[in-house]
């Protein structure tokens, strides 16, 4: 992996970052190649690819917030797959956002458990802020991410109570801040739930501390790094 991105990394320029996904398969398909290939059929398969961050898509909402909406798509039954699993079969995530942007193009999907409590975002993991505490959905329903450790990690540098909890919507709509937490872009607050503007629509204190804390923990300003890439990537495609 060092040595795939030490390579895709020489090939961008100065004003770009690299990301990196690494999955496994299965293995060869034994239907598909017949006994001949059984042995190879039982080795499973390691893939790793990179690619170009794509800021432009996401630098300007460290300012703006996002736009969830609650999603009729739920998470995909505990008892029958773990989400803790980290898979690739994702069609309830891409049907979720579909649904949500086919009369909201600017929102983005946030799902619930059966029980009606908060699960996750498509792409990431949801925070609510109350005071000094940051509440987290209960694990049962959710993929726990690197960047969700990392908002541990933080909020225990800061001093801040960190709490797995039911998350109801009520609660959402009552929250001094709503947060989520991704691998490309670390850390975003939410501004808007549904029809509800959240922590006066702009970014909350508890947010901008986490991620100025972010910042400092990996070396580098991750809000300029993304203006400044994502104002070039766009200029580029203009």
């Amino acid at each position: 992996c060092e040595s795939l991105v030490e390579r895709n990394a020489a090939l961008l320029s100065g004003q770009h970052d690299l990301g990196m996904t690494v999955f496994i398969t299965a293995g060869h398909n034994l239907p598909y190649l017949g006994l001949a290939a059984r042995e190879a059929c039982q080795t499973p398969t390691v893939c790793v690819h990179t690619f170009p961050l794509a800021f432009e898509l996401w630098d300007r909402k460290y300012a703006t917030g996002q736009y969830l909406m609650k999603s009729e798509v739920q998470p995909l039954n505990a008892a029958i797959f773990d989400p803790g699993v980290k898979s690739r079969s994702r069609i309830h995530l891409y049907r979720a956002e579909k649904l949500v942007r086919q009369n909201n193009p600017e929102a983005s999907a946030l799902l619930f458990d059966p029980a009606g409590y908060v699960a996750e975002t498509t792409i990431g993991n949801f925070f609510l802020v109350q005071g000094n505490r940051i509440l987290a959905p209960r694990p049962e329903f959710i993929l726990g991410g690197i960047s969700q450790r990392m908002v541990v990690r933080l909020a225990n540098q800061l001093g801040l109570d960190y709490q797995e909890t039911d998350i109801s919507p009520n609660m959402i709509l009552e929250a001094d801040e709503a947060l989520t937490s991704s691998t490309a872009y670390c850390l975003m607050p939410v501004t808007r739930f549904e029809n509800h503007l959240l922590s006066a629509g702009k970014p909350g204190p508890v947010y901008q501390k986490l991620l100025n804390a972010w910042s400092q923990a990996v070396g580098i300003d991750i809000l300029q790094q993304a203006r400044e890439i994502g104002a070039a990537r766009r200029q580029a495609l203009s």
